[in-house]
């Protein structure tokens, strides 16, 4: 595996399109629930709202570690401790939803700011679930993700979760 992401390093020096190059690579074969397209469209969708290269790194690898078989040893050698402490503070911590909050609270601001447009990315595909999984993820939003956007006075995205939170909370209601 290190291997292969030493051949994408060696093709090219830009480091965003080595990050987007390891994350279409690794998520090869895996499909957004719901919507049926490739995996790698959702990290995309993320590091575009994003500007600096170290935001659009961060978010086209923040599932490779969660979802792949790649691991941030695997990746460090490719980029800055400030992308590699940002994949990790966004990679779950074994299924345990509290000590992963916990990351995500003590991350920089930029880094929370990724995980929002993240969470902004898969309540936009919530409709095809089930409606017990959308209450959890609604209920999520409202009770973490949501105080979190006004935390950092992130009005925009505030918006647009309180835009999702009011339609699927009609769906869950009826």
């Amino acid at each position: 595996m290190k291997r292969i992401i030493e051949l994408f390093a060696y093709e090219t020096k830009d480091t965003v399109k080595l990050a987007e190059r390891i994350a279409q690579y690794f998520h090869k074969g895996q499909y957004r629930r719901g919507e049926g397209k490739p995996y790698i469209v959702h990290p995309r969708r993320v590091a575009s709202h994003l500007e600096t290269t170290e935001e659009k790194c961060i978010a086209l690898l923040h599932d490779v570690v969660e979802d792949t078989i790649v691991e941030l040893e695997d990746l460090a050698p490719f980029f800055s401790e400030q992308i590699i402490q940002g994949v990790d503070c966004l990679t779950k911590v074994n299924h345990d939803k509290e000590a992963t909050r916990q990351k995500i609270l003590s991350a920089p601001v930029n880094v929370q700011r990724i995980k929002l447009f993240d969470v902004i990315d898969n309540m936009s595909t919530l409709d095809a679930m089930p409606a017990k999984k959308i209450q959890k993820k609604v209920e999520e939003c409202e009770t973490f993700y949501l105080p979190l956007a006004e935390k950092i006075q992130e009005q925009a995205i505030v918006r647009e979760l309180l835009k999702y939170l009011s339609t699927y909370k009609g769906i869950i209601s009826k």
